[in-house]
């Protein structure tokens, strides 16, 4: 609604319990008028207290750059892990938005966010990334992405509709649709762990028969993309192949085993 009622040249998005840098503006404007359909930067994950959870620069990479496709900094996101990009760690061109009808899936409640970046770089024609800190994701203990409902499973359809919208594209990288279709995979179990955290193996199973409802094939679909998952993690691919044989052996292992990083 927000970008509907949106002015500007240029759209910035910022939940009411997030922050930014007092010098964000002034650190990307020289970055606004060169042709950049998207501006991102770092950002860090912090607590209540303001505390930092997780900082950008011990996982991803400090490197300026300028990106002439979107679908490369894509790759570099889903495939190399090189960036992140949050809701609030991007700022986009307001014109790039409107040309290509991108906004919010209102039909998802979990994901939608990831639906709209992802989908916002398969578009884009130029963006530039920014190697410094500017803006502060707070997560609390008993926030909705922190605890379990079966609606989480949204941001699995939320990607699968990034992967539909990547299959529509002329030549596109193949080795992105790969990376996307673990990253499917990765999400859903990341989901289901979630849940596992607060019930049982069972509940969970029980749960899974709810999604077709929600979601036609939904099974189906998750364990094609299960059959096709490959990483160089063998832990990875070893959870992936507990988890194609049966959702319910894989929730009772992760359970006994919970308290060790798959």
């Amino acid at each position: 609604h927000g970008l509907s009622l949106a002015k500007g040249k240029y759209v910035l998005f910022l939940d009411s319990d997030d922050y930014i840098e007092p010098d964000l503006i002034s650190c990307v404007t020289k970055e606004l008028n060169k042709g950049n359909d998207i501006i991102f930067w770092a950002y860090n994950t912090v607590d209540t207290t303001y505390s930092n959870k997780q900082c950008y620069f011990d996982i991803y990479s400090i490197n300026d750059v300028t990106y002439n496709e979107g679908m490369q900094a894509l790759k570099n996101i889903l495939m190399k892990k090189k960036h992140w990009i949050w809701t609030g760690s991007a700022i986009y061109s307001r014109a790039f938005l409107y040309k290509y009808n991108l906004s919010f899936n209102s039909n998802h409640i979990n994901g939608e966010d990831q639906e709209f970046i992802f989908s916002t770089l398969v578009y884009a024609e130029k963006v530039k990334y920014v190697p410094k800190v500017l803006s502060y994701y707070l997560i609390r203990d008993n926030s909705i992405s922190t605890s379990f409902k079966i609606r989480k499973f949204d941001s699995t359809s939320a990607l699968e509709k990034v992967y539909e919208l990547l299959g529509k594209c002329n030549n596109v990288d193949l080795v992105i649709l790969k990376s996307l279709n673990n990253y499917i995979v990765e999400n859903y179990l990341y989901v289901y762990k979630s849940g596992l955290k607060e019930h049982n193996s069972n509940f969970m199973r029980n749960q899974l028969t709810l999604l077709d409802d929600i979601y036609p094939l939904y099974h189906e679909k998750m364990k094609k993309r299960m059959k096709e998952y490959r990483s160089n993690s063998k832990i990875s691919n070893f959870e992936v192949y507990i988890a194609k044989k049966s959702m319910l052996i894989y929730g009772v292992v992760y359970r006994l085993i919970r308290k060790v990083k798959w």
